[in-house]
């Protein structure tokens, strides 16, 4: 039996080294695993090529104006900001200037990223959407873009 330190929790983790060995060697590979895979979503944020919607993810007012200046620069004719009441999105109509032939998708429901993957993905997928621009923060994207993807599995949603 080995030494007793008086500490409970030690002593097991001292009797038990192997399974703590095994715990960080495998957060240690999932930690790296996250990394490389946040890099490989994060290297593709920047695609500005023509897409049918442009998808905000509110948080922030810099997201807001990042959709508008997307939409100014003709990526998309649609965009929808999730979420968003009428009043907010005439505020910001008159703000940053929604360029004619660019029109909103309402989706006023969602209230966390889990929701604004959700509503999203019923507005991509009711409308056959086959290619979007989703914008967010830069380090709430790969969670963002993973939830949306789930969402959209096996509902025929966006290639790109």
């Amino acid at each position: 039996m080995g030494k007793n330190h008086g500490n409970p929790f030690l002593n097991f983790w001292i009797k038990n080294r192997r399974i703590l060995k095994g715990l960080l060697i495998g957060r240690g590979a999932l930690m790296a695993a996250q990394a490389i895979y946040f890099a490989v979503v994060l290297n593709g944020a920047d695609d500005l090529s023509p897409s049918e919607a442009i998808v905000v993810f509110r948080g922030t007012e810099a997201r807001i104006a990042a959709g508008y200046r997307l939409a100014q620069q003709g990526v998309a004719p649609l965009i929808v900001v999730s979420p968003s009441s009428e009043r907010l999105r005439r505020a910001w109509d008159q703000r940053y200037g929604l360029p004619d032939g660019v029109a909103h998708l309402v989706e006023d429901q969602a209230h966390t990223t889990m929701e604004n993957a959700r509503q999203a993905a019923r507005i991509i997928a009711d409308r056959g959407l086959t290619s979007i621009t989703l914008v967010t923060s830069d380090y709430h994207m790969p969670r963002s873009l993973v939830l949306l993807k789930l969402f959209l599995r096996g509902r025929g949603g966006p290639r790109k």
